[in-house]
């Protein structure tokens, strides 16, 4: 429900005057209690326990938002960490004591955890870009036997990090600048090739994750670390990327169906079978793997991804004319 802009998530609590200045006052009287996610809110029904096959009488508790469910799964109990969730958006998040309250920033929702509020950043810049270029740009490959992401991994290790002049703005469904900016290829010459643009993809969507990154690092200090989910997290080479362009560790979880996990955790919790979100995530969460970043690849990157920034000022006046 924080995730409505029906609350006044501030003070955790639906607000009338809020309510009336979007038109809304009349459905105050007509709005669900608010519970938090690891609440017990009621029982399956016999009803309900014959459409399903689910037992009469079991518990059903509050739930919670994908992004918050995400974020739980990987472990985010703590202020130090952040997480990252790269799938087809980019979602950049973490969790504080006190919410934010800024016209500049994407969201700020209630955690799972009483006490706690999600700031979050996030636009559809992400993964979903690599899923039209390999629909689209590499329709024709025959992989036979190959998975087409490790197909793509493969492509982008062919070409070295120095190598690529290539500018991605990974813009196809949305933007995180202007709002009519486009995607594009910028700096291609006859020498590049897929593999060249194949690498452009990932590092561009990486830099938009940065972008958003160091937006909310207005509002905390640099995490420690940052626990990665949705399909990039399965590509070491995209991880890799992520740790080396932050400069950041990057930590894997086991777990690759995260909302899952983490309404179990909510689940959890709400029965009573662990006394506490944290008490669940340390029995529930494990790492799998973390990509260390490499300081020698600090300035080559900083490099990239100051001139991503300039070739988005750039186009910025003629996005306007589309």
């Amino acid at each position: 429900m924080s995730g409505s802009s029906l609350m006044n998530v501030r003070d955790v609590k639906y607000d009338r005057e809020l309510l009336a200045d979007m038109g809304l006052e009349s459905i105050y009287d007509k709005l669900p209690p608010l519970r938090y996610s690891g609440e017990v809110c009621g029982t399956i029904t016999k009803e309900v326990a014959a459409l399903t096959g689910l037992a009469e009488g079991t518990p059903v508790a509050g739930g919670c938002m994908d992004i918050h469910a995400s974020a739980m799964a990987v472990g985010i109990t703590d202020e130090d960490k952040m997480c990252v969730v790269a799938g087809t958006w980019s979602i950049n998040e973490y969790i504080s004591k006190k919410p934010v309250v800024d016209k500049d920033l994407f969201m700020t929702s209630i955690y799972p955890i009483p006490g706690y509020w999600m700031i979050l950043e996030g636009s559809p810049t992400s993964a979903s870009n690599l899923e039209w270029f390999l629909t689209e740009i590499l329709r024709d490959i025959d992989l036979k036997e190959q998975d087409v992401y490790e197909y793509s991994n493969n492509c982008v290790n062919c070409v070295a990090d120095e190598d690529c002049g290539v500018v991605f703005l990974p813009f196809l469904y949305a933007s995180n600048v202007n709002i009519n900016a486009k995607a594009c290829f910028v700096g291609l010459s006859s020498y590049h090739n897929r593999d060249n643009m194949l690498r452009a993809v990932y590092e561009g969507i990486v830099f938009s994750h940065k972008y958003h990154i160091e937006k909310l690092l207005k509002y905390r200090k640099a995490p420690k670390s940052i626990r990665i989910a949705g399909g990039v997290a399965k590509s070491r080479v995209w991880v890799q990327m992520f740790a080396d362009i932050l400069q950041v560790p990057i930590e894997v979880t086991e777990c690759t169906e995260l909302g899952a996990l983490g309404a179990a955790i909510c689940a959890g919790v709400a029965t009573g079978a662990y006394e506490s979100f944290k008490a669940a995530s340390d029995v529930m969460v494990e790492i799998a793997f973390t990509a260390v970043p490499n300081p020698d690849k600090r300035a080559m990157y900083e490099k990239k991804y100051n001139r991503y920034l300039k070739v988005i000022n750039a186009l910025d006046g003629i996005w306007d004319e589309y």
